[in-house]
């Protein structure tokens, strides 16, 4: 963490010193969530919750949630490639749960935007999250109840080309290392998603956003272990999906308000040959979220945006009990203040 807040420090002000001109803003996001299901259980798991009747199985305080989030972004708009336009951006964001504080998580991200002409740009992003908490999961190290979390690296290429003044490629690279805690070191996995993006827009008050996504992860599984013939259950997480989805942006809409409406569908195929993994083996999921979105601009620099979500997962499975175990379902709701600030 210390290496790569001096190495964007480093880049930060080598562009600025090089850069014949440059512009520095900053924004604060301020926003405030409802989740009805912070940690994703079934509704039986839910009923076993509530009647307290595995205690040593949950570590949260409610099944539902609110939550605060603040971010901070500093951006650094330079002409240091060539003449052309480079964006660098900062952002350090947080969540803050009210009740559930074991889920509390944020990122520490840096990113920059090179532009080749009005048609093409190419982004890099980096992301680090120190900790995040899933939910309590049995460990094959002791049988016993431990925390499921990870901390996570994740980096993003994207390439965008407006190919017609009505229409937009969009191509992105994402790789994530997920690094779990001592007692489920078999998750520790290397994620890689490609994604294609086609962005059209017949006319100024429209937008359709059509995206596929491949993604592939490869879990350690056994080979967490120095000595594998010792665990009595090899889970191995690994997977592949694909993922569709398709935004619509209606703008100037009544009150000057922009409306998003969006539908994701991911179909998760697990890739477990143990048959006694009876939590991956056969298993495919069906992950769905709807949401929607209004946003406002309030001030010159100040916006609101209402939002809400829908999602759910459907499980198949030749061992019952894992589709009562993993099927679940949600919905959130929050308002979020978008406030930026000119700085140069």
């Amino acid at each position: 963490m210390k290496r790569f807040l001096l190495v964007t420090l480093i880049l930060l002000t080598m562009i600025s010193l090089w850069s014949r001109k440059i512009t520095l803003d900053s924004g604060i996001d301020i926003g405030f969530e409802y989740d009805s299901n912070v940690v994703l259980l079934s509704g039986d798991d839910q009923d076993e919750f509530l009647n307290n009747d595995n205690p040593e199985k949950y570590l949260i305080s409610a099944l539902d949630d609110m939550i605060m989030n603040m971010t901070y972004s500093f951006k650094l708009k330079n002409y240091f490639f060539n003449g052309h336009t480079q964006i660098d951006e900062l952002r350090l964001s947080f969540d803050k749960y009210l009740e559930n504080s074991v889920k509390d998580t944020g990122y520490l991200s840096f990113g920059i935007r090179q532009y080749f002409n009005r048609k093409l740009d190419l982004s890099f992003k980096y992301y680090y999250y120190p900790q995040i908490y899933v939910r309590q999961y049995h460990s094959v190290i002791d049988d016993e109840y431990h925390k499921f979390e990870y901390s996570k690296n994740y980096y993003t290429a994207d390439l965008k080309w407006d190919m017609h003044k009505n229409l937009t490629f969009r191509y992105g690279l994402q790789y994530s290392q997920l690094f779990f805690n001592k007692w489920f070191t078999e998750y520790d996995a290397g994620i890689i998603t490609s994604n294609i993006y086609m962005n059209w827009q017949p006319v100024s008050r429209f937008e359709l956003l059509c995206r596929y996504g491949w993604r592939l992860s490869d879990a350690d599984a056994e080979e967490a272990f120095a000595e594998p013939e010792l665990i009595d259950v090899i889970k191995d997480a690994s997977y592949q999906s694909n993922i569709y989805s398709c935004d619509l942006k209606f703008k100037k809409m009544p009150l000057k308000t922009t409306l998003n409406l969006s539908y994701q569908l991911e179909t998760r195929y697990f890739d477990s040959e143990y048959e006694i993994d009876t939590y991956h083996y056969g298993r495919n999921d069906y992950i769905h979220s709807i949401k929607t979105s209004i946003y406002k601009s309030l001030h010159k620099n100040l916006a609101l945006v209402l939002k809400a979500e829908y999602g759910f997962r459907n499980t198949e499975s030749p061992v019952p009990s894992v589709i009562d175990d993993k099927e679940y379902s949600f919905w959130k709701t929050g308002i979020t203040f978008l406030y930026d600030i000119h700085l140069k």
